[in-house]
């Protein structure tokens, strides 16, 4: 089973629903997700992580981090500043840029940072830019030794 963070109405099978509006499967918030340690195989978060407010941005992702099992995947999709995309929607709160993803991936560079602020490492498998480069494609994995 694969969990989608702020699933909004989209539905797509495989995939548990959540988001703090609307109808999904499950209405929760992605900073407290209402699951066991080791639930699920996959998260996705399109499109949602801009629209949270930056200091939770850490909450989330370890909680997506705490659900999934060992060697699980997130997929994040999201706008890149400075492009359009990501400033002119009213919505967006959180603006990222591709090297965002270092910070939770990079313990060799950051690992004292990742320390001070508790962020749980994940490994970075791809960034890619789509449409234009205005879209950013992020997939990272929960690594095995991770406790």
């Amino acid at each position: 089973m694969n969990l989608d963070i702020g699933a909004g109405a989209k539905r797509e099978d495989g995939f548990l629903a959540t988001d703090i509006a609307g109808q999904p499967d499950v209405r929760c918030d992605a900073r407290n997700l209402p699951f066991r340690d080791g639930t699920f195989e996959g998260v996705r978060a399109h499109h949602v992580l801009e629209h949270i407010e930056r200091r939770d941005l850490v909450g989330v992702m370890n909680e997506a981090h705490r659900v999934l099992k060992f060697g699980g995947q997130i997929d994040i999709e999201m706008p890149v500043f400075p492009f359009w995309t990501a400033m002119a929607d009213p919505t967006h709160i959180t603006f990222l840029v591709p090297q965002t993803w270092d910070y939770f991936s990079n313990t060799a560079q950051y690992g004292d940072q990742m320390a001070l602020y508790g962020i749980r490492p994940w490994k970075l498998l791809a960034r890619k830019r789509l449409l234009d480069g205005q879209i950013m494609r992020v997939v990272m994995e929960k690594p095995e030794e991770t406790l």
